[in-house]
């Protein structure tokens, strides 16, 4: 999918005369974004915002969209190189993925993208792969100077980016002084203080099928019912659990919610806990919605 090929991006004035809420409605890889703010704004200010919108989600397409043949992560992807000079940007998502790799212990896990397609075409066309015989995963590269790959695996934060573009949007906005406002990109959530009306800011969950009130915290939900397969009986999600190397059943948790400081791991933490039956190290500090 390339970005600019389904790109829409409109500005709302949620018109009162003071303009007391602007917000910005779009179409992002398929996928609907909105951004709601405290106004009033001037032209300047909303053609800044406007502007920091698309440079974020074009940095999302060139850089980290497997999907787009000439992104760079898709140039890695292709080569069979084991070692790659690597732009701050994707050096950058990748330190926050291997946050969330140990964090999980190994239940977050980006490294799998081929062998997840198998797993996917075969139970398309009706059974469960043979899983590899050598060790597959994220624990197979090392970042120094350059991106080293100690086995030749491809990469895919599709468990992490939608999270990790929020939290960018959130520091750039932050950055350019707004300190009100919401951003949501079809679930990935991060409220920043308050509502103009005074409140904290309201968002409904559909996993959850309820209203949740948010200020200065992030929301991500992680769900297997959106693809199944059926065989032999058995129901199979498309989440693979990658210490198992087997997709999940549809008799698990069907979705997870995850609040907490940071998008990006809330969004991997929800993936993470799907594979491992909702089972959190009691030392990480995040809120869990079943």
């Amino acid at each position: 999918m390339r970005l600019f090929a389904l790109f829409f991006l409109t500005l709302l004035s949620c018109s009162t005369k003071q303009e007391k809420l602007v917000s910005w409605q779009g179409i992002f890889f398929d996928i609907p974004f909105e951004l709601h703010i405290e106004g009033p704004l001037s032209t300047q200010q909303k053609n800044q915002i406007q502007s920091t919108i698309c440079d974020t989600f074009t940095l999302a397409d060139t850089c980290f969209n497997h999907w787009n043949p000439d992104s760079e992560i898709a140039t890695i992807n292709r080569s069979d190189l084991l070692s790659h000079s690597i732009s701050k940007e994707l050096r950058a998502i990748i330190e926050v993925a291997a946050t969330a790799h140990t964090l999980t212990k190994g239940y977050f896990d980006p490294g799998m993208r081929d062998y997840i397609q198998r797993v996917k075409s075969a139970m398309k066309a009706g059974y469960l792969p043979m899983p590899p015989t050598s060790p597959q995963g994220f624990s197979k590269i090392y970042l120094g100077s350059k991106l080293h790959f100690s086995q030749k695996i491809t990469l895919d934060f599709d468990g992490i980016v939608k999270g990790y573009i929020v939290d960018l949007l959130r520091d750039k906005l932050k950055k350019l002084k707004h300190n009100n406002f919401l951003i949501n990109w079809s679930g990935d959530i991060y409220a920043a203080g308050f509502h103009p009306e005074g409140r904290k800011w309201k968002v409904w969950v559909p996993a959850l099928c309820k209203e949740i009130e948010l200020t200065d915290c992030a929301l991500a939900t992680s769900g297997s019912e959106a693809q199944h397969w059926e065989i032999d009986g058995t129901t199979y999600t498309h989440i693979i659990n990658p210490k198992t190397l087997q997709p999940l059943q549809a008799n698990r948790p069907l979705s997870l919610t995850i609040e907490g400081p940071s998008c990006a791991m809330a969004d991997a933490l929800a993936t993470a806990l799907l594979c491992n039956e909702g089972q959190l190290d009691q030392n990480i500090s995040y809120h869990i919605h079943n």
